[in-house]
């Protein structure tokens, strides 16, 4: 039997149809969290994991800064 997809359920379109930097920036713009995604550097965090609020569910996020120029292809 196959289980539940809740990754994203109740995101609403904009996380269906949107890419995550545009997602995240729309719900920062909004004051509203950003989760399941992240967006404060791993660095900057005290710990990488934490619990996504809507459900039981620990998260990691492994979002870093670099000091170099990124490749074309990995810029957006």
């Amino acid at each position: 039997m196959a289980e539940a997809l809740l990754y994203g359920f109740g995101k609403g379109c904009d996380f269906a149809k949107k890419s995550c930097k545009d997602y995240i920036e729309l719900k920062r713009n909004a004051g509203q969290s950003v989760s399941p995604y992240c967006d404060v550097p791993g660095e900057e965090r005290e710990d990488k994991r934490s619990c996504l609020p809507e459900s039981n569910t620990v998260a990691y996020c492994n979002l870093a800064k670099y000091s170099s120029v990124l490749d074309a292809k990995f810029q957006v």
